[in-house]
């Protein structure tokens, strides 16, 4: 299965890395002056997740993917589709925890070239 972000395809070998820390609640605790507990509970949207590759995956992504990728990124108020491992989301880029997208080149050049990879990468993104 193609796991792709939008139009742009994304390597095999990435995954959530934070999938299961979202609860979908919001909660605080406060003391009433008779020192009985006041829970306050409330619905979140937008989860929120990384994508992340590994420095030894054997995916990685190219130079033009990764600026395909930047572009997305800066367009403002925009959602996309996310298709990942058979589940289809709408997200956007997490632009307020930036940077929204890092990768490190795996040989590192003077003079950049279009083709170029990269790995160890990570996306930002929240379901919307």
């Amino acid at each position: 299965m193609i796991n792709k972000l939008d139009t742009i395809k994304l390597p095999g070998s990435l995954v959530i890395e934070n999938e299961f820390i979202f609860t979908g609640v919001r909660s605080s605790v406060e003391m009433s002056l008779g020192g009985i507990p006041i829970i306050w509970e409330d619905d979140v949207q937008g989860r929120t997740f990384d994508l992340i590759s590994g420095e030894l995956d054997g995916d990685q992504m190219s130079k033009k993917d990764l600026e395909d990728l930047k572009d997305l990124a800066g367009v403002v108020d925009a959602t996309y589709t996310l298709r990942f491992n058979g589940t289809k989301y709408t997200v956007r880029f997490r632009n307020e925890d930036s940077p929204a997208i890092t990768a490190v080149p795996i040989v590192p050049r003077a003079k950049k070239g279009q083709y170029e990879f990269y790995n160890q990468i990570r996306i930002k993104l929240m379901v919307v």
